[in-house]
């Protein structure tokens, strides 16, 4: 009877580690999506940068184009004001 039960034993224990060997355990999946995500931002970060810096380019020139708007407006007051 003990030589059944030690066989089973190993049995049980060859058949685990051949199903950890066999099938990819979840980290190794997640890893791998993991270095796929990583591979894709890595390609597109240039264009995200590139992207980031032209809005941040067109913010400064809507500022920049508001702040010369109030100044002309400011010019016109006065001039009213001064003529009036």
């Amino acid at each position: 009877m003990r030589a059944n039960w030690g066989n089973a034993a190993v049995l049980l224990t060859v058949l685990f580690f051949h199903a950890v060997i066999a099938f990819p355990s979840r980290p190794d999946e997640r890893s791998l999506a993991n270095n796929e995500k990583y591979q894709l931002l890595k390609e597109i970060l240039p264009a995200l940068r590139e992207m980031a810096a032209e809005d941040k380019f067109q913010e400064e020139k809507r500022n920049n184009q508001e702040i010369m708007t109030a100044f002309g407006n400011m010019k016109e007051l006065s001039d009213i004001l001064r003529s009036g």
